[in-house]
């Protein structure tokens, strides 16, 4: 294949100086032929889960194999062409890449990444289809293999890209339901600069604020980083795919080559830049992570993930069910259409509307032995009963005359989980009602909860695929009573008939209070 651009003022010979007056290296760095001459034995497509078993192999396999303190990563990430944040426009495609050899010999001297050039093993790449491992339809055991792979390679590694620590996090924000905090068990098996490396951040290096910090180089060199990898490799990166369509599928062969060199090419820069580079405060060293310490960054995985999910969430649902009305509805709108639809508003800056009734949902957790009928999950006769648990959306009238009456919500989980009894109910705490539920504190309503496939790892013995059941209390529907409950966020309701709320989210209507509203 043919990745890189060639000839012209951009070709310069063996050792000579780059724009960046280092030399160019071009012994080793030759990115033309840098993954051998079939893609497919060193470029590892993952979008099922025997790919990303393979991906994990690989990249223990690489990182075993680098010598250096800190092991270094290239990564990068692609997404649609056009505008359009993470939320509207989410990464498709996140790249990682290295050497396979050992970018440093064990007397601390630089060395060539593929000492034999013969070789077809110069580098790796391991390229994740982000729709198929993280997207809403993923498989619940791949995507939970992938985001452990993530949080691994983030946990072990310093990453190294063009504008990396930006590609960290959209990646996270692209899939705000999958968690990429680094486990500690992760974590304590980080080796060498372990300071660096916390439970909720990656450790980044980008090129181009080297390149323009360390030589004092024109901008226009670094910016952007086909430019660079000519300034400092004297190779252009042929950027021709970078607008493709990474959001259709399949990927292209072409688009699997500039995925994986555009992780690479910022390993290489990032060592030719800092080959002539000694020390300061860690003496001799020619150890690129440690050389390139002044310049990293720390990009927080999870800022406290409980502020990503927001209205957007039940907004998105509501829509997603037919149920949301135009909010920017016309006096000339029959309405008919306006009662069978639902609204969503901020109480903090439009006016509420006296006639509707406000309610609380809370969300609660039914505890039940398991007796080993509807939901056997073990073979073992002789194995002693377990607690499981099911969970509900219990909507109720604001107020103090109107409690939740937990002995009829329990009654209520009963009669649905045939012989099952539910032994013990209780409202779920903060962790659970984010983990589970999917809302922070004070903004819990039917719409917008986290789809089961998204639950935590650690809840699968616990709550399994019970879904979560909404109980509206039978209160409510009398007359032509309107509602606003939680709709995700603080101040934001959602409103509309009571008969509505119950056909758009499958409610159960019982009494599960210990008085009712006339």
């Amino acid at each position: 294949f043919e990745a890189l651009g060639g000839g012209g003022e951009g070709d310069r010979g063996e050792g000579d100086q780059t724009a960046f007056g280092v030399n160019a290296h071009t012994e080793w760095t030759n990115l033309s032929n840098v993954f051998g001459s079939d893609i497919f034995e060193n470029v590892l497509l993952v979008d099922d889960l025997a790919s990303m078993k393979k991906a994990k192999f690989w990249m223990q396999s690489i990182l075993s194999r680098q010598n250096y303190e800190t092991p270094i990563i290239g990564f990068d990430c692609e997404w649609r062409p056009g505008p359009g944040d993470a939320a509207t426009n989410p990464v498709t495609v996140a790249q990682f890449a290295a050497g396979i050899e050992s970018f440093f010999s064990s007397e601390n001297e630089f060395v060539s990444p593929c000492p034999e050039p013969t070789t077809s093993h110069h580098a790796r790449a391991v390229v994740l289809d982000c729709v198929a491992v993280f997207g809403d339809g993923a498989n619940a055991e791949l995507a939970a293999h992938a985001q452990e792979f993530v949080a691994w390679v983030f946990a072990r590694t310093l990453l190294c890209g063009f504008g990396v620590a930006g590609d960290v996090s959209r990646l996270v924000k692209s899939y705000p339901n999958r968690r990429f905090v680094n486990d500690s068990r992760i974590t304590q098996h980080v080796q060498g600069l372990r300071d660096a490396f916390t439970n909720n951040s990656a450790t980044c290096v980008c090129v181009r604020e080297v390149a323009l910090t360390l030589s004092g180089a024109d901008k226009r060199d670094a910016g952007s980083l086909s430019r660079l990898t000519n300034a400092v490799l004297g190779q252009a990166l042929d950027k021709e795919m970078q607008c493709s369509r990474w959001d259709l599928r399949p990927l292209t062969e072409a688009q699997l080559v500039y995925a994986s060199l555009d992780a690479l090419a910022p390993v290489f820069v990032l060592m030719t830049l800092l080959s002539t580079r000694k020390g300061g405060s860690s003496g001799e060293t020619r150890d690129v992570a440690v050389l390139s310490k002044p310049w990293w960054r720390r990009e927080t995985l999870d800022t406290n993930a409980r502020d990503w999910r927001d209205a957007s969430h039940a907004r998105a649902a509501l829509i997603g069910v037919g149920a949301l009305g135009n909010e920017q509805e016309e006096e000339e709108e029959e309405e008919k259409e306006k009662e069978e639809c639902l609204r969503i508003e901020n109480w903090d800056t439009s006016e509420r509307d006296e006639n509707v009734v406000l309610c609380k949902t809370l969300a609660v957790v039914g505890e039940f032995i398991f007796t080993g009928t509807k939901h056997e999950t073990t073979e073992d006769e002789d194995a002693p009963p377990r607690v499981l648990s099911v969970l509900a959306l219990a909507v109720l009238p604001v107020g103090d005359d109107s409690q939740c009456d937990f002995g009829k919500v329990g009654d209520f989980l009963s009669s649905i989980h045939g012989q099952e009894t539910v032994k013990h109910v209780r409202l779920a705490n903060d962790t659970e009602l984010f983990d589970l539920f999917g809302f922070p504190k004070g903004s819990c309503g039917p719409f917008g909860c986290r789809p089961v496939r998204d639950r935590p790892r650690q809840y699968a013995e616990s709550v399994g695929q019970h879904k979560i059941e909404v109980i509206i209390d039978e209160a409510l529907i009398r007359g032509d009573t309107r509602i606003a409950v939680g709709g995700g966020a603080p101040s934001v309701k959602i409103t509309g008939a009571t008969s509505v709320f119950v056909k758009f989210t499958d409610a159960a209507v019982a009494s599960v209070t210990t008085s009712s509203v006339n």
